[in-house]
């Protein structure tokens, strides 16, 4: 694929510095489901490291309408819909009456706050809304920074999307033009940079920066805004509200992260081939493996080199997935339900934070079942 954006400035800082430390072959292009494997692309997925700061960053950009031209993520799960509640009632402790939310067709996060505040108005950026409510302003496209409709909003929210911004400084510097002073920005973001460090999936071409606490208060700052409130939902998880306290650019200090960050993505990646050699080991003697979850942590296996010899196909919830393939991989998806009345039969979970959660739902349709973590 020849159409990458080049990235040639820091996303936080602004520096002109990046230096390459790693790059990931032929990465499949796409994190969902696919109908034509023989169409699927594979780009390499090239990581820079910023020498003033340390983000850790692609260096190459899908662009926006090739990357997001379909949906993948219907936030399955009690999980995510924990996280609604909760991140509805911080929302909920800060907000004011009109808010605008960047994402959120899908309107969950409107209607966990609809129970518990009066709402005036609410305007969703989004390429699709599944609520026809009056109350909801449709604008049905992505939010793009340089071309901001003045909303008339005292709030603005996002969940899990400040860390797809290409250029988040461009989105923060938007966000206080649209507010007045007092105005609050309120978001919940996964810290991706503690994601990579635990070894988990925290970057990818959605995801292309290590985002952090420490560098989301520098963005912040750098644009008039200062922290009201923080709390972690879980471990990987971060809940944020943010006040304007001028309408003027302010000058910040960053430390810089440069030798830790670039030790976390060192060992990220040996720590993944030795997993993989482990778990090759393993399936080497098994004889009907499925792997759970069509999105990018099965990918990233596969990537990083897992022997689908005795792999018969991926396991997913979600049922839009089922009977399709992971994008770049020929795999087929299975509704889990398909390992009820099967024997000798194993499923590798390798999912984060919602591991827990799917093996239980597994264990309990085939007590049986051969789990490898």
């Amino acid at each position: 694929m020849n159409e990458c954006v080049t990235r040639n400035t820091c996303v936080v800082c602004s520096g002109s510095s990046l230096e390459k430390i790693v790059t990931f072959k032929s990465y499949p292009m796409y994190m969902g489901i696919s109908t034509n494997p023989s169409k699927d692309l594979m780009v390499d997925q090239s990581w820079s490291i910023c020498c003033k700061c340390g983000c850790v960053q692609l260096d190459n950009l899908i662009p926006i309408d090739k990357l997001y031209e379909r949906g993948h993520n219907p936030a399955i799960g009690s999980t995510w819909k924990k996280h609604h509640k909760t991140f509805a009632n911080f929302i909920n402790q800060h907000c004011g009456s009109s808010i605008l939310e960047l994402g959120g067709g899908n309107c969950v996060l409107f209607e966990e706050l609809d129970k518990l505040i009066d709402i005036n108005s609410y305007v969703i950026y989004d390429k699709s809304c599944d609520s026809d409510d009056h109350r909801i302003v449709r604008k049905n496209n992505f939010y793009d920074p340089n071309k901001v409709d003045d909303v008339g909003v005292d709030t603005i929210i996002h969940s899990h999307t400040m860390e797809h911004f290409y250029n988040p400084r461009n989105y923060v510097e938007s966000f206080n033009r649209l507010l007045n002073i007092g105005g609050k920005v309120i978001i919940s973001i996964p810290d991706t940079k503690k994601l990579v460090k635990e070894k988990l999936n925290g970057i990818n071409f959605e995801h292309s920066y290590f985002l952090c606490m420490e560098y989301l208060e520098f963005l912040m700052n750098s644009f008039g805004f200062e922290l009201v409130e923080s709390k972690n939902f879980n471990d990987y998880n971060i809940f944020a509200c943010y006040e304007k306290k001028v309408d003027n650019i302010v000058d910040v200090e960053i430390d810089n992260q440069y030798e830790e960050n670039k030790n976390i993505m060192e060992d990220y990646v040996k720590y993944n081939l030795e997993e993989i050699e482990k778990y090759n080991k393993i399936l080497k003697n098994k004889k009907n493996t499925y792997i759970f979850g069509c999105h990018v942590t099965t990918q990233n296996l596969i990537h990083f080199g897992l022997d689908l010899d005795t792999v018969f196909g991926i396991l997913d919830n979600d049922p839009s997935k089922q009977n399709k393939f992971l994008y770049g991989t020929g795999i087929m998806t299975f509704c889990p339900e398909v390992i009820k009345e099967q024997t000798d039969v194993c499923v590798l979970v390798r999912m984060g934070i919602y591991t827990e959660e799917i093996v239980k739902g597994l264990i309990s349709m085939n007590p049986e079942l051969d789990i490898i973590l």
